[in-house]
């Protein structure tokens, strides 16, 4: 994708309609506000903190049942460190989930045919055994498949038929998809799955453990809230005194803030290609 050269844009209009002009240049998101006089530095902190992550990581500590004592002083606490082991949690947590759904449906899957140990291929001449879970009046259309099959049990509903062939059969010599068995017998399975379970118990022991510090998140992010607030105050207050230059990378994202702001009031828009230092009015 070609970048077009950066533009430099001038908003001329009346005094009343400034403050949507701003509210609406901060919805477009496609400028940079730079101010025409030197202007004090904010303070900066030597931790960076994302108010998205900030807020993600305290959405997930309150939606955990049980909660924890809250801590109140910030002798012990290290937001950055904090943060850390929050998202630590939750991705753990999120894998586990992940990994117990599928041990679940494998399960249940293989329920019904029983704990066994495939045979070693050689044993089988390099064929492979493959599942079908077919109902009873679907069982004419594996008789003419013309595959090496047998039916291993047999209920009210349905038949447990299994083919013996070298390749996974054709979709449509079978009149059902095949039931995913894997390669792990039954039992291990289930020992795998208690094994998962205990493991996602001590991570949600860790997120209850956790949620001792929603209260000092919930003060870092109502301070970032009015660190935001005081930052677009100050931008209010060039907008009231001087004029605005501002920076744009593309032409259609210029054209675009050009005729959402038209919508939304009467201003006069210069711009220049910083390149050719021509000026063209809009109105």
């Amino acid at each position: 994708m070609s970048i077009l050269s950066l533009k430099k844009i001038s908003l001329v209009g009346l005094t009343e309609h400034k403050l949507q002009l701003l509210d609406a240049l901060q919805q477009l998101g496609v400028m940079h506000v730079i101010p025409l006089k030197e202007t004090e530095q904010r303070e900066v902190s030597e931790e960076v903190v994302n108010p998205e992550r900030l807020k993600r990581a305290l959405q997930y500590l309150l939606s955990s049942r049980e909660k924890r004592r809250q801590v109140v002083r910030f002798k012990q606490f290290n937001l950055g460190e904090m943060l850390d082991r929050i998202d630590h949690n939750r991705s753990q947590r999120l894998d586990l989930m992940s990994r117990r759904d599928f041990l679940e449906k494998r399960i249940k899957d293989l329920t019904p045919w029983g704990d066994f140990v495939f045979p070693d291929l050689a044993d089988l001449a390099g064929h492979k055994l493959w599942f079908y879970l077919v109902p009873n009046y679907k069982m004419p259309a594996v008789e003419r498949s013309g595959l090496t099959w047998t039916c291993v049990y047999r209920d009210n509903r349905n038949a447990y038929v299994v083919v013996l062939s070298e390749h996974e059969p054709d979709a449509n010599r079978m009149p059902v998809a095949r039931t995913l068995t894997g390669t792990v017998p039954l039992s291990q399975l289930e020992q795998n799955l208690e094994d998962l379970e205990i493991e996602l118990e001590a991570v949600e022991a860790e997120r209850e453990a956790l949620t001792r510090w929603i209260y000092q998140c919930s003060v870092v992010l109502q301070i970032l809230k009015i660190e935001h607030r005081s930052w677009k105050c100050q931008i209010k207050r060039w907008i009231m005194t001087r004029f605005l230059l501002f920076k744009a990378g593309w032409r259609r994202s210029m054209w675009r803030m050009y005729l959402s702001l038209r919508k939304r009031m009467v201003w006069h828009v210069w711009w220049k290609n910083l390149s050719t230092k021509s000026y063209r009015p809009h109105s």
